[in-house]
């Protein structure tokens, strides 16, 4: 999960970072494809908060008698909420910002056609993402993408290292 994060976090820093070097040519570093998944990729996949919903619906974690990994659990389920919530929120109130830039700043045909390569774009107007990423609200927007999504990577880390703890824990319960 944190591999999609990262490749959308690594895709919003070039994007940025193309202002600061004009003398580049944009179009051999940004094309439509890009800049797509920059403004409209979201990781929002959950299959650990699937899995352990599962698994708490089965009554079992009743039978565990362990302090700390009754605690590890409930750490679990919190981090799992969290987690769950960022997506959401970032769907409900930022994306429809960024979609904004869709609707009104850029020429969406050309970034449908990867994914629906029988559209005809040939009398499309070429996006210019040059003077695009000039514009402050789009940079600031796009900036705050990036920070909802490190926001993200972080919490799917703080999730990982819960899980390992719960790992030893229950190692170490069923060895005893």
């Amino acid at each position: 999960m944190i591999y999609e994060e990262e490749t959308l976090k690594k895709r919003l820093i070039r994007i940025l970072g193309i202002e600061s070097n004009p003398n580049k040519n944009i179009n051999q570093i940004i094309h439509d494809s890009i800049f797509k998944s920059a403004v409209w990729d979201l990781q929002s996949d959950q299959p650990t908060f699937n899995t352990y919903n599962n698994y708490k619906n089965t009554n079992e974690l009743s039978l565990i008698k362990n302090k700390n990994i009754k605690e590890k659990f409930t750490n679990l389920e919190f981090h799992l909420n969290k987690l769950n919530d960022i997506p959401e929120d970032r769907l409900s109130v930022h994306q429809i910002r960024i979609d904004d830039i869709l609707e009104k700043d850029i020429n969406f045909i050309p970034l449908v056609k990867p994914n629906i390569p029988e559209i005809n774009i040939l009398n499309e107007i070429e996006n210019d993402y040059y003077e695009l990423l000039r514009i402050k609200r789009i940079r600031n927007l796009l900036g705050m993408k990036l920070t909802f999504t490190q926001d993200v990577i972080d919490k799917r880390e703080d999730l990982g290292k819960e899980i390992r703890e719960l790992i030893v824990l229950l190692k170490n319960e069923i060895s005893e």
